[in-house]
């Protein structure tokens, strides 16, 4: 009777282990994603609203030839630095589809006036220590709004802007860790901010 329970329970464990074992294989997808994403936005830098080619060519219905090169060794890159294997022919549609679900949900949230009511109290907090009281807040949130609606490149620049941040920030809370110190540990001898680093990666 004892030998008949255990092996209803390794049955059991089998299939409950059988049955998400798919799930996870796939987990690293949404994580490349935001690496490739924040890596192209910091190389990028914040000195221009624009967001990066090699993000905007892969929201194209037909993507170029330069920009799904970059991606594809990218991607090799990674899954075999975090992974450990090499890149298989079902991986990159997968990881396509997921950095332009990511990308189109970013952007769209980047432009909305939602979006600044965080950014504008992280920046705050950052550079003065404190929390942005609600009367600056309201103050600085329609500062940026008039601006926005009469210039298109500062509208862009904003944009880009909040957009970096909140991948940043996602990226912190998937690897644990903020980019530029993850890019520091991978390439000690290299500055994080420099093109050659960020290049790497």
């Amino acid at each position: 009777m004892e030998i008949i329970v255990l092996l209803v329970i390794a049955g059991c464990v089998y299939w409950l282990y059988k049955n998400r074992a798919p799930a996870n294989r796939n987990d690293w997808v949404r994580k490349f994603s935001v690496y490739y994403a924040t890596n192209a936005l910091c190389l990028h830098g914040s000195s221009s609203g624009d967001v990066p080619e090699q993000l905007v060519g892969l929201m194209e219905p037909r993507i170029a030839g330069g920009v799904q090169q970059s991606f594809i060794a990218s991607l090799g890159n990674y899954l075999q630095a975090e992974c450990g294997r090499n890149l298989q022919p079902s991986d990159y549609p997968k990881a396509v589809a997921d950095i332009r679900k990511l990308l189109s949900a970013n952007i769209q949230w980047a432009n909305s006036h939602a979006a600044l009511g965080p950014f504008i109290r992280a920046m705050h907090k950052e550079e003065a220590g404190t929390d942005i009281t609600e009367a600056e807040l309201a103050a600085h949130r329609n500062e940026i709004i008039r601006q926005v609606k009469t210039d298109e490149q500062a509208a862009a620049m904003m944009m880009g802007q909040i957009l970096r941040f909140n991948m940043e920030a996602m990226f912190k809370e998937m690897f644990g860790v903020r980019y530029y110190d993850y890019l520091q540990a991978k390439y000690p001898k290299v500055e994080p901010s420099s093109p050659k680093a960020a290049a790497q990666a």
